[in-house]
């Protein structure tokens, strides 16, 4: 299961890339500001605790209301400005940035003036963060019969797991383009060779690592390397 972050009221929690559970209708529960966002013109919602401010036309077109109740469906949410002449809907599907490629847990609709604008919403990082990940193929490679291999994510960007043997923690920082690792401290035990190699090529992995994105499973792809493949494959 992938953990979304709560958003516009608490969307639903579910497996990607559909979701069917509806969330309340009111903007109640909002740790932090929401926020939606696309490209071609650049736009941007931010929705706080009380009021929300769209930015369009790469800064040209700037607006802001109280904020109010949202509209609750099987799809999602959707937040009826008319002082503005505005709404914002958002569905809780995986999105790609249409121009960086970074995941988002929200696709997200901007509608201002009778046009839309399509988008992403929410961000990266709840997708990452939660439960940790076990690792189940390393560059390829699969992993070692019965070994503990996991990552997981904080939301102040650190990383830890185990690596086959040892425990480990480092940094990590996302980017609007991807993800990168910091480098990784962990206990010194020793293990079996298989065990050891296999920790070897999990660190060489972490540093390769460029960008992260899902397959249709819902596995988590840390990708790098020369040829941008996946490095990582984990799910929970």
């Amino acid at each position: 299961m992938l953990r979304l972050s709560t958003v516009l009221a608490s969307l639903c929690l579910a497996a990607l890339p559909a979701c069917a559970q509806k969330g309340p209708g009111i903007l109640d529960s909002l740790a932090g500001d929401y926020v939606a966002r696309g490209n071609e013109p650049g736009w941007r919602v931010t929705v706080g605790t009380e009021t929300v401010d769209i930015v369009a036309a790469y800064g040209e077109d700037e607006r802001s209301t109280p904020r109010s109740a949202t509209q609750v469906s099987d799809m999602g949410q959707t937040l009826d400005m008319p002082q503005i002449n505005a709404r914002l809907s958002v569905e809780d599907r995986l999105c790609h940035d249409d121009m960086s490629g970074m995941p988002y847990p929200q696709r997200a609709v901007l509608t201002l003036d009778s046009q839309e604008y399509r988008g992403c919403g929410g961000e990266a990082r709840s997708l990452l963060t939660g439960a940790e990940w076990r690792i189940e193929d390393v560059m390829n490679g699969g992993v070692v019969d019965g070994a503990e291999v996991t990552i997981g994510f904080d939301a102040e960007g650190r990383a830890f797991g185990r690596a086959a043997c040892n425990r480990f923690s480092g940094g990590y920082e996302l980017t609007g383009e991807g993800i990168g690792f910091g480098p990784m401290a962990a206990t010194k035990m020793a293990c079996a060779p298989a065990l050891m190699d296999l920790e070897i090529k999990v660190f060489e992995a972490l540093g390769q690592v460029r960008r992260f994105d899902f397959d249709e499973t819902g596995a988590l792809l840390l990708i790098g390397g020369p040829e941008w493949t996946p490095l990582l494959t984990a799910r929970r």
